[in-house]
């Protein structure tokens, strides 16, 4: 299921990671480098972001900081399209 906000709030994370997160940086430059969108290489990011995020709220743990930057350099070995929001947005 789509959540405008939610979404907005994971990509406005992104966008600082790729600021203050050299390995979010380096996944998104290799992402772009083989030729995915920015919307993709963000997208990914994420993923992987809002995977971790839901584990520290479900299991009420810390956040694992190195078995994220573990997954976000899995990303390169399998990267996912998304469909762009706009499509998204019809399909509500």
């Amino acid at each position: 299921m789509y959540n405008k906000r939610l979404n907005a709030m994971i990509m406005e994370i992104v966008d600082n990671q790729l600021e203050e997160l050299p390995e979010a940086k380096e996944v998104y430059d290799s992402l772009i480098a083989r030729g995915y969108s920015k919307f993709d290489a963000k997208s990914n990011i994420g993923y992987v972001l809002g995977e971790h995020m839901f584990k520290v709220m479900k299991d009420k743990e810390a956040f694992d900081n190195d078995a994220y930057v573990k997954d976000l350099r899995a990303i390169l070995d399998n990267p996912k399209t998304f469909k762009p929001l706009n499509e998204l947005d019809a399909e509500e």
